[in-house]
């Protein structure tokens, strides 16, 4: 099968895992059909070389539905996986195609061919995500919110991991002989108000894109202050200046959703042509 990834959370300590990244996206089946699916756990630190993928990435292997005792959603999805005794992972998938910015001579035809294969999985609003939800028919959707009111950082109860989440990391980090960096815990929750069909909602956003830029500028050096502020600026600037999307997806065992996935074109995409820009 093959599967288009769109969003990555923000990774957690996982006593069966390592660490437990869930990501989003389209899944293709043999037959041509296509769905929205979630595939975790995804170790996506420990992936070797090419497997570690990027957004926006066509991945085909072996995908199945998680065991009903895991996971009772239907649209969640996992890869067969092997550990290593470095704590690497041979996963059976490759990457077939990613739709990358990064070096491209027409970086906005490569956001229009992204927006191509995600348009048709836009949903009018959050009410059709809940209840296609409530019907049993999927615990994702991405909707394009109205207008975003406001962008706003709570700070976490728990400032640092929990006791039983730093024994998992300290033994991790002991008996790999091959490890990224510590994982860290942001102590911040990130948020978008926004409005959908008249109705305003806040979410929580688990996008790792946005705990990287925090992490990026912590390691860099930079006064809380001025990470946060840096991070506020970026969020509000995809909400303004881009035509954002926001990946909704229930949190596991509950009916609450969250923001697993920022998806933001240039305004305009649609317009795109082969050699021919028509926006600014």
């Amino acid at each position: 099968m093959n599967y288009f990834c769109i969003a990555k959370t923000y990774p957690v300590p996982s006593n069966k895992y390592i660490e437990s990244t869930c990501t989003a996206g389209i899944l293709e089946e043999p037959d041509g059909r296509k769905r929205l699916v979630r595939v975790y756990p995804m170790p996506f630190r420990y992936l070797e070389g090419e497997q570690q993928f990027p957004k926006y990435s066509w991945l085909e292997g072996f995908f199945r539905k998680r065991p009903k005792d895991r996971d009772v959603r239907e649209d969640s999805y996992e890869i067969k996986r092997v550990q290593n005794q470095d704590c690497t992972w041979d996963l059976e998938f490759r990457v077939k195609e990613t739709l990358s910015i990064k070096g491209a001579s027409e970086p906005l035809l490569v956001w229009k061919r992204r927006m191509d294969i995600i348009q048709e999985f836009v949903s009018a609003d959050v009410d059709e995500v809940m209840e296609r939800y409530n019907r049993g028919q999927g615990t994702l959707g991405i909707i394009k919110p109205d207008s975003v009111i406001d962008f706003y950082i709570e700070k976490e109860e728990n400032e640092n991991w929990t006791g039983r989440q730093l024994t998992v990391l300290k033994q991790l980090y002991l008996f790999c002989s091959k490890t990224p960096k510590p994982l860290e815990k942001v102590p911040f929750r990130f948020k978008y108000k926004f409005k959908s069909s008249g109705k305003t909602y806040s979410k929580t956003i688990n996008d790792w894109e946005l705990y990287a830029l925090y992490l990026n500028l912590k390691w860099k050096g930079d006064y809380q202050e001025a990470i946060l502020k840096k991070v506020k600026d970026k969020a509000e600037e995809l909400a303004t200046k881009k035509d954002l999307h926001l990946f909704l997806g229930n949190v596991h065992h509950t009916n609450s959703f969250i923001i697993v996935g920022l998806i933001y074109p240039p305004k305009g995409w649609q317009d795109i042509r082969e050699n021919k820009t028509l926006f600014t």
